[in-house]
């Protein structure tokens, strides 16, 4: 069954409710869960309870002064266990609240805003960012376009994009026709072929030993031409987010430096592959001890920002919805490292990509880069749509660039069970 996403407050209020449940045996009043939690109007309580309640977890039960009770749900009923918290409902299907309108609620309190309200500004953001662009549209906050992500960069307004999360070609040359068509046609060129293991056909991976000093030349000028244009339609204080390789992200994020991003630091994913750790091409045997290059155990992320244009984080929240970073919860911050296998399984299936990125990770970082929960992400090398699936997961409206015709129509068909799926 699907699990419907809790916002970082939504879930701190209900592991709140399930604690004094746990003390007191009563489920906790409006004007006890505003005090614990500082709220300002007894509206914002009374717009994340609902939330809670469209998702399942919270049932009313009619003619009673305290009408909430706990609900359980096939995939969270062992959670409520463990907290405590006595059941007393069941709701098998609730009703689906739109997850825009759920974090419109948290961030204004507002138990007034519907949600349609909430839906035609999210509409009216894409229509404007994607005004001179034919777009595909995945679902109502999801938009799909083909083309190469240096031109379609260009033809996007100023300012129009909050933040970008993106999973580039590391070399430009893995993805070219040339080495592309090998790739797929199995014949490898840069890309290495691993043989079968157990049966199964494992990914094929790129090489970047092989380079050229050309290859290196035009490897930087597209990532500082990369950079200016995103620059451009960023707002100010708005997050850029790209994975690289421990062999090229040296390059790649100067030349993003020198487009005029500020590094905010590295999120490490600590993943093993198959790539590195083997012996000497031919002198296996004669070499035994010797590894060419280290087995490959992380993946680097930049983390880059736009310059703000406010005198502070605070005011440039205000004013942009950007500047920082969402936390994981109230208590814990967003980190910078974050262990994470490569996807298998159904996800693979779902998106047979050769550089897909597990949902477990993109909702992870996209939920991060935007501070509030408003705006749009983007990804201009969306490939498989994992990127897109993790945005509409967290609630998030997004826009995927993607130039080749086959991950295009992979990336609209896998869409909906990616997002669907329990990360």
């Amino acid at each position: 069954m699907f699990r419907y996403t809790l916002t970082p407050r939504q879930d701190d209020i209900l592991r709140f409710l399930v604690h004094h449940h746990r003390q007191t045996g009563l489920i906790a009043s409006v004007r006890e869960i505003q005090k614990h939690f500082n709220f300002s109007s007894s509206n914002a309580v009374a717009g994340h309870l609902r939330a809670l309640e469209h998702k399942g977890y919270l049932a009313r039960s009619k003619g009673k002064a305290r009408s909430l009770t706990f609900s359980v749900r096939s995939s969270d009923a062992a959670i409520d266990a463990d907290h405590g918290g006595e059941v007393l409902a069941w709701k098998e299907d609730p009703t689906q609240l739109d997850l825009g309108t759920l974090v419109a609620m948290e961030q204004s309190g507002d138990d007034k805003r519907s949600e349609s309200t909430v839906q035609s500004a999210t509409e009216a953001e894409l229509d404007r960012a994607t005004a001179n662009l034919t777009s595909i549209q995945l679902d109502a906050r999801t938009r799909l376009v083909r083309g190469d992500a240096l031109d379609l960069l260009a033809r996007m307004p100023a300012n129009s994009i909050t933040a970008i999360v993106t999973d580039p070609p590391y070399g430009l040359i893995e993805y070219d026709d040339t080495n592309h068509g090998k790739m797929r046609e199995g014949r490898g060129g840069v890309w290495r072929i691993p043989p079968k293991f157990d049966g199964a056909q494992r990914s094929p991976l790129p090489r970047f030993t092989v380079l050229t000093e050309k290859d290196r030349d035009r490897l930087y000028e597209f990532f500082r031409l990369f950079g200016k244009r995103a620059i451009e339609l960023l707002v100010p204080g708005g997050h850029l987010i790209i994975a690289s390789n421990p062999l090229l992200s040296t390059m790649t994020f100067r030349a993003l430096m020198e487009a005029g991003f500020e590094k905010r630091g590295e999120v490490i994913r600590l993943v093993t592959t198959l790539r590195g750790g083997d012996r000497p091409k031919g002198a296996e045997q004669e070499f035994p001890q010797i590894s060419v290059l280290p087995r490959s155990c992380w993946e680097p992320w930049g983390l880059f920002r736009k310059a703000l244009s406010q005198k502070t984080v605070a005011e440039n929240l205000r004013v942009w919805s950007a500047g920082g970073l969402r936390r994981i919860s109230s208590e814990e911050p967003f980190k910078d490292f974050v262990e994470c296998p490569p996807a298998r399984g159904v996800e693979l299936e779902l998106a047979p990509h050769p550089s897909l990125k597990p949902q477990r990770l993109m909702r992870y970082l996209v939920r991060a880069s935007l501070p509030l929960g408003r705006g749009i992400v983007l990804d201009p090398f969306a490939g498989s749509g994992a990127t897109l699936a993790a945005a509409s997961a967290v609630g998030y409206a997004s826009i995927g660039f993607e130039r080749d015709a086959e991950y295009l129509g992979m990336a609209s068909k896998s869409f909906a069970g990616l997002k669907a799926l329990r990360a």
